[in-house]
């Protein structure tokens, strides 16, 4: 698969996450690039926060919201593994900057485009807030007992680095939002 309809795909995600979160008209950028190899995201609309972070060269992405409720908290990542079915528990894993933190949960699986699939769990479900995602450097979901398939979305960088501060940005202009400490 190439990379145009790859990011041709993410660029309306982008902006379909953002007609998702949307719960109030205004809406802000506090960080968009693209450089060919990655590109991300972070805008908040109303209140809720998004963080779209986009490996064309792995074909792989990651999106954050974060809102005011567990409802509008949710993590995707999206893939060209096609790993598991719908609703499956999968062995969770992700490389953090205390080591590997392991654990199974669920994830509803979509198809978003021929080859490219979402995989999406709400944070609350993750057991996971923005402390734990900026700690984190990649997440990898396998099939319990089959590592034979996986869906790996690598999430490191200097371009990481600059989307989780841009994220920790959004989230601090927010009056409120959801976190495990709820």
């Amino acid at each position: 698969m190439s990379s145009k309809p790859f990011a041709a795909l993410f660029a309306g995600l982008a902006i379909a996450v953002s007609g998702v979160a949307a719960q109030e008209p205004a809406s802000k950028v506090f960080l968009q690039f693209a450089d060919g190899a990655q590109s991300a995201k972070v805008e908040r609309t109303g209140t809720t926060c998004s963080m779209l972070f986009m490996s064309a060269a792995d074909k792989t992405a990651v999106t954050v919201l974060i809102g005011r409720t567990s409802v509008t908290s949710q993590l995707y990542l999206l893939t060209t593994a096609d790993v598991g079915v719908d609703r499956e528990e999968f062995d969770f894993r992700r490389l953090t900057t205390e080591g590997i933190v392991t654990d199974r949960k669920a994830f509803i699986k979509k198809e978003q485009g021929p080859g490219i699939f979402e995989y999406a769990s709400s944070l609350k479900a993750l057991q996971l807030d923005f402390d734990d995602i900026q700690k984190t450097g990649g997440f990898l979901l396998t099939r319990p007992n089959d590592e034979s398939a996986a869906v790996l979305v690598k999430f490191d960088g200097v371009e990481r680095d600059r989307t989780i501060a841009a994220m920790g940005e959004c989230l601090a202009s927010l009056p409120s939002h959801w976190s495990l400490d709820d």
